[in-house]
C-alpha cells in the first residue's frame, strides 16, 4: 500500500513538473508584429476655433486630415515586451522623388491580435519635413498601432511625431485605426 502510495505521488510530482517546464517554454516564445500596407492612414484631429455671433459661440469639430503611406514594419520583443528590435518605414508616394522616413523599434507591446510599436525616426530620404494640414515639422518618432483579424480584416494607423519616442510611448499612445485596404499585419502573441 505504501508502494502504491509513493508511486501515485512520484507520478503527481512528476507531472507537475512537466506541466511547468511547458508552461514556462511557451513564456519564453517571442512577442512578433509585421506587416506591409500599402495605403496605411494617419489620422491627425486638427482644433478648429469657434464661430461666434453676438448670441454666443458655437464649438466646431476638429479637422480630420488622413496622411496616406505605404507602411513597412518588423518588430520582436521578449514575451513580456522587453530586449524590443526591428524597424519600419514610412513611404510618401505622393511626392517626387519619394520620401521614406526610416526608424527604429525601440518598444513593442503586443496584446493578443493587437500591437502598439514605437522608437525614434533615424533616417529620412527625400526631405526631412512632412506637412500635415498646413502644418509643416521634422518627424522625430513614430507609433504604429495595428490589428490582425486572422480571416477578418485587418487594421492599421500610425503617427508621426515631432517629439522623441521613449521606451514607455508604446505603453501610452496609439494611433487610430483604419481599415487595411491593400496589405497584411500579422501579430503573435507569445503568451
Amino acid at each position: 500500500m505504501k508502494r502504491i502510495a509513493a508511486t501515485l505521488a512520484l507520478g503527481l510530482l512528476v507531472a507537475l513538473l512537466v506541466g511547468t517546464g511547458v508552461a514556462s517554454a511557451g513564456s519564453a516564445g517571442n512577442d512578433t508584429a509585421r506587416g506591409h500596407v500599402a495605403d496605411a492612414h494617419m489620422i491627425t484631429l486638427i482644433p478648429q476655433p469657434p464661430i461666434c455671433t453676438p448670441f454666443g459661440c458655437q464649438p466646431q469639430p476638429p479637422l480630420r486630415v488622413v496622411t496616406t503611406a505605404e507602411v513597412d514594419f518588423n518588430a520582436r520583443s521578449s514575451f513580456n515586451g522587453t530586449d524590443p528590435t526591428g524597424s519600419a518605414r514610412f513611404t510618401f508616394r505622393n511626392e517626387d522623388p519619394d520620401q521614406v522616413f526610416r526608424g527604429e523599434v525601440t518598444c513593442l507591446n503586443v496584446q493578443g491580435d493587437f500591437a502598439t510599436l514605437s522608437g525614434p525616426i533615424t533616417d529620412a530620404r527625400g526631405g526631412s519635413t512632412i506637412t500635415v494640414g498646413g502644418q509643416t515639422y521634422e518627424p522625430r518618432s513614430f507609433v504604429i498601432t495595428a490589428f490582425d483579424g486572422g480571416d477578418n480584416p485587418d487594421f492599421i494607423g500610425y503617427v508621426l511625431s515631432p517629439d522623441l519616442a521613449t521606451d514607455q510611448t508604446c505603453y501610452t499612445q496609439n494611433a487610430q485605426l483604419d481599415l487595411v485596404r491593400d496589405g497584411e499585419v500579422v501579430i503573435d502573441d507569445a503568451l
